[in-house]
């Protein structure tokens, strides 16, 4: 029986399959996302399809509500990030991320959350975590650029790429999911 199980890693959600997930599986309980909410959870959940998961399974309190807008996202965001400590996302980003990191994918985690936490357009209000992709411009200079990691610290970065928690957008570095910024502000913070 062993054997007849293979695992096979999908990597992470687009933004667009992010929202078909969200309003797929929603669906099958029929509960309805209003559109901007549900794209909303790409941006709290950076396309982790896990996390995704958990974080729509919350906001829906698990089935009881059968319609989830914006303002119910945002608040479940700001329930999860004041709860890390014992829900279901927060243990996810000790156990299965940060615990199973080596020093150096930690030191570049450090590097580019000093680097956006100075900036002056980091916020706390309304879950501000990481910019919209609507003022990402502007917020683009205050990010590290990938030229600015240490060459000792380049096959690090990669990992982090590949691992879904870095992005790279034209040779600038930010987190890809404002709920692993929050946590990582809780820990390095």
């Amino acid at each position: 029986m062993f054997s007849s199980f293979k695992e096979e890693f999908i990597g992470f959600l687009s933004p667009e399959e992010s929202l078909n997930m969200i309003n797929e599986i929603g669906l099958w309980k029929d509960i309805k996302w209003e559109t901007k909410a549900a794209a909303r959870v790409y941006y709290h959940c950076g396309g982790h399809p896990m996390i995704s998961r958990i974080f729509a399974g919350i906001a829906c309190e698990h089935g009881a509500l059968k319609y989830i807008d914006y303002v119910k996202v945002e608040e479940t965001a700001s329930n999860i990030c004041k709860t890390f400590r014992k829900n279901d996302i927060g243990n996810y980003y000790k156990e299965g991320v940060w615990d199973l990191m080596n020093d150096k994918e930690k030191e570049v985690l450090t590097l580019i959350y000093q680097t956006i936490c100075g900036a002056e357009n980091y916020s706390e209000s309304a879950n501000a975590k990481l910019p919209d992709p609507q003022t990402l411009d502007s917020v683009s200079a205050h990010l590290i650029s990938e030229s600015q990691i240490p060459v000792n610290l380049e096959d690090a970065l990669t990992n982090l790429e590949h691992f879904g928690l870095v992005m790279n957008e034209n040779g600038r570095l930010n987190f890809s999911s404002a709920l692993f910024t929050s946590w990582l502000k809780r820990r390095l913070g």
